[in-house]
């Protein structure tokens, strides 16, 4: 199992992280309302309504089989292939938008006198927020903001220009428009204030969420840092108490790194200790914690229940470093000195723990009695 490397760029992979949490939520919501528009346009369309009602006739006549088209297809679509939320939003919006206007013409057309153009007026007035909202969640801030503006002014333009083409009319569309301009004006600048200030409370606790992940990871490898490391041994000493047994501190340090940086540079020492850091998590426990706390230094945390079990976890920590490590073209071999202490036996703070297991490391690397094997290229790299 690969360490999980941090990068600077994990900071957009953790905003696409929350994209992708924002795009689940709008998939169930719009199948949840696809759901509902297929439903009742399909009411609609096998019943339709009777009487005088010319603007309800004209909708069914004409909204209905579109939108029981663009649902169905849209439900399909977003429920075979979850990622294509973005492209059905934008769908529903762009489709959507010639439909409002298309049906405000008609039934603004085909009314009978002011009274009837009054009543088409006010019936799609109650369109106007729904959409200046969508366009805010369909296209962000800035782009929505156009959106809006361009949807009202679209539908403004449409009333008038089809008033002024009824011959001896009453002007009740122009008076319309201005109402509805300057109400929806105000209306979109504070929704425009309203998600450039969500926005940047998103944005701001992305970015703390991301500071506190590299607080605590070592970049490099993934793996948890000194800091982290100081608080997996709290909660690991507290369930020594609790449960008995002992807690070993491994200190692993890499032999000859040196040389590896010296010969393949620091981009082939890098690669080398994040497969070590790898080597190291899979001869572990889940339970267990290997942190990175230097260059080459590494600390190991396991619940043993006695020193011969701690002695067994360090062979097989030894037993890592058989096989040769790749570098490109090259294979590494590579040795590593480790040293023991236990809780608490050894010591009951962290600091002193990890300072006798130091110690102990130093010693076995100056007598020899770790894995040490020169670091040489079994095959030459690539120039």
């Amino acid at each position: 199992m690969d360490p999980p490397a941090l990068r600077p760029h994990h900071v957009a992979q953790h905003v696409a992280h929350t994209d992708d949490s924002t795009l689940r939520l709008k998939r169930t919501i719009y199948l949840a309302y696809l759901g509902l528009v297929l439903v009742g346009a399909t009411l609609l369309w096998l019943f339709p309504p009777g009487g005088s009602d010319s603007s309800a006739r004209v909708v069914a006549t004409v909204a209905v089989p579109p939108a029981l088209l663009l649902a169905a297809f849209c439900i399909v679509l977003l429920w075979r292939i979850p990622a294509s939320v973005t492209i059905v939003e934008r769908a529903l919006y762009w489709s959507s938008y010639p439909i409002l206007i298309g049906v405000l013409v008609l039934t603004f057309t085909n009314a009978e006198d002011a009274v009837g153009r009054q009543a088409a007026l006010h019936s799609f007035s109650t369109w106007v927020p729904i959409v200046v909202v969508w366009s805010f969640v369909a296209f962000g801030s800035r782009q929505g903001l156009v959106a809006a503006f361009g949807f009202v002014a679209t539908a403004a333009a449409a009333v008038v220009a089809v008033e002024l083409a009824i011959p001896h009319a009453e002007t009740t569309g122009h008076a319309f428009a201005l109402q509805a301009a300057v109400a929806t004006t105000l209306f979109i600048f504070v929704l425009f204030a309203f998600t450039q200030l969500l926005e940047r409370q998103v944005a701001a606790r992305a970015s703390a969420e991301v500071l506190a992940t590299f607080a605590f990871r070592d970049a490099l490898t993934g793996l948890p840092n000194r800091m982290a490391l100081e608080t997996r041994f709290e909660q690991a000493r507290a369930i020594v108490r609790r449960s008995g047994g002992l807690l070993a501190v491994l200190f692993v340090d890499l032999d000859d790194f040196k040389r590896v940086n010296d010969t393949f540079g620091h981009r082939g020492g890098d690669a080398l200790l994040r497969q070590f850091a790898t080597r190291l998590l899979g001869s572990v426990r889940e339970s267990d914690t290997v942190a990175r706390v230097g260059g080459d230094e590494f600390v190991v945390l396991a619940f043993v229940r006695d020193d011969a079990q701690a002695r067994v976890l360090v062979d097989k920590l030894r037993e890592t470093q058989t096989a040769p490590y790749v570098l490109g073209d090259a294979e590494v071999s590579l040795g590593s000195s480790i040293g023991m202490s236990l809780y608490p036996r050894d010591g009951v703070d962290a600091e002193v723990l990890l300072e006798r297991a130091d110690v102990e490391m130093y010693e076995a690397k100056g007598k020899g009695s770790a894995i040490r094997r020169a670091t040489t290229p079994a095959k030459p790299p690539r120039t």
